[in-house]
């Protein structure tokens, strides 16, 4: 079985209008309000200040919020002194609906991405080439021995590669996902399986053979299997 931990850069099926309501809803003086109103509809934020012992300010603001999020309507009553909004349900009935069938699909290969979080790998013996003015990597630098005289490895990175690692956490920031670091580098999906691959690469090469170390960056999946 399959536990997988969705994270921000993942769809996110709820609406803002649903989250509203729901912040709205989950308040003691919402319910007070609503039920106040549906006993008697047309009240206005003083109406309601007085009868819930509140200030009008905070009155008229639950009745704004309450409005935004399509829980009231409102209206301008017009009397001798000055207009006011007076407020009353929409419907005596009120349900919160997230349908998961309209979240945007992820193929497989983008929700490894999301759940794939790498960094550098502290080593004495890795150097980039680099270029500045486009912020990428254009080659990594395998050295070997420990006084770090001699190129084990050079490993070239083509345009996508570089701007891709160049993002790269260093070993002293938190891990970032695969699918992030793609959106950050501003790379287009159909990438995504060539940085995969490179991922597959910086991870597992073998360098260095007087201490055989194994990996330039960190790899970490949060995907668990039981």
């Amino acid at each position: 079985m399959n536990k997988i931990a969705y994270y921000s850069e993942l769809p996110d099926p709820i609406t803002d209008r649903t989250k509203r309501m729901a912040m709205v809803l989950g308040r003691e003086m919402t319910g007070k309000i609503l039920a106040s109103l549906y006993i008697t509809p047309f009240q206005s934020a003083s109406d309601i200040a007085k009868l819930f012992n509140i200030h009008i300010a905070t009155a008229q603001k639950y009745l704004v919020e309450m409005r935004e999020c399509g829980l009231l309507n409102s209206r301008l009553r017009k009397n001798s002194t000055r207009p006011t909004d007076e407020y009353w349900l929409t419907n005596n009935q009120f349900d919160i609906n997230v349908n998961l069938e309209n979240m945007p699909k992820l193929t497989e290969l983008e929700l490894k991405a999301a759940n794939t979080y790498i960094r550098q790998k502290f080593s004495e013996n890795v150097a980039f080439d680099t270029n500045r003015t486009h912020q990428t990597i254009t080659e990594i630098i395998l050295l070997n021995g420990r006084e770090r005289t001699q190129i084990d490895q050079r490993i070239k990175l083509d345009d996508v590669e570089g701007r891709f690692t160049w993002h790269l956490p260093s070993p002293n920031d938190p891990p970032m996902s695969i699918l992030e670091l793609v959106k950050k580098a501003n790379l287009p999906l159909s990438d995504l399986p060539r940085i995969m691959d490179l991922v597959e690469k910086l991870a597992t090469i073998e360098y260095d053979s007087t201490d055989g170390l194994v990996g330039i960056i960190e790899r970490r999946g949060v995907i668990q299997n039981e």
